[in-house]
């Protein structure tokens, strides 16, 4: 028995060496290089956060266009690199742009840079200029839908909801309570290019 298991070890180290043993974990997640992520916000969500003094504005290179056909306020972050893989939902999508929201009432107002979309969590991430801390601004609400191919991927959602820490962190930092949990603000739809 011992000597079976002595006769072992060099083919086992032989199988290692010349990749005859395949490890069951698959690929390692693509990486992401370009494309664009879009928020469509409801114009009623819009129109009460105005009502509270709320008022978001989108900073280059992130972009704001009306679309006609959803009736949405579309704010679109540029796409710069992550790990997505849609097919083990794991990894990161990372963008560019800033979004700064000022609460008109009291003068407060916050920036946030380095939006994240965390694929395993379904969460969107943004860090308060100055500090190094994710906040989990929103939450995408099913159904989604996903495609992947070698060279591009998509993901959508159908609903886009501000996180209970979101809420809490902007009620707090504009001296509001307009944020609650769960609030419904849109969709999210993004598509990037992978190498």
């Amino acid at each position: 028995m011992r000597i079976a298991k002595f006769l072992a070890l060099p083919a086992l180290a032989l199988a290692l060496t010349t990749g005859s043993l395949v490890a069951s974990a698959g690929p390692a997640a693509a990486d992401v290089v370009s494309g664009n992520t879009t928020l469509s916000v409801q114009l009623s969500f819009v129109v009460q956060a105005a009502g509270a003094g709320i008022v978001p504005v989108p900073v280059k290179p992130a972009t704001t266009n009306y679309n006609s056909s959803k009736g949405t306020l579309d704010v679109g972050f540029p796409v710069t690199g992550g790990d997505a893989d849609l097919t083990l939902f794991t990894g990161y999508v990372q963008h560019s742009g800033t979004l700064c929201i000022v609460n008109v009432t009291n003068g407060k107002s916050v920036t946030l840079t380095n939006l994240e979309f965390d694929v395993s969590a379904t969460v969107l991430t943004m860090q308060p200029k100055g500090s190094t801390t994710k906040v989990m601004l929103f939450d995408l609400v099913p159904p989604t839908t996903t495609s992947e191919t070698h060279t591009a991927a998509s993901f959508t959602a159908a609903g886009l909801a501000i996180d209970p820490a979101g809420a809490s962190y902007l009620d707090s930092a504009l001296g509001t309570t307009f944020f609650t949990a769960g609030q419904p603000v849109g969709s999210f739809a993004s598509n990037w290019t992978e190498n």
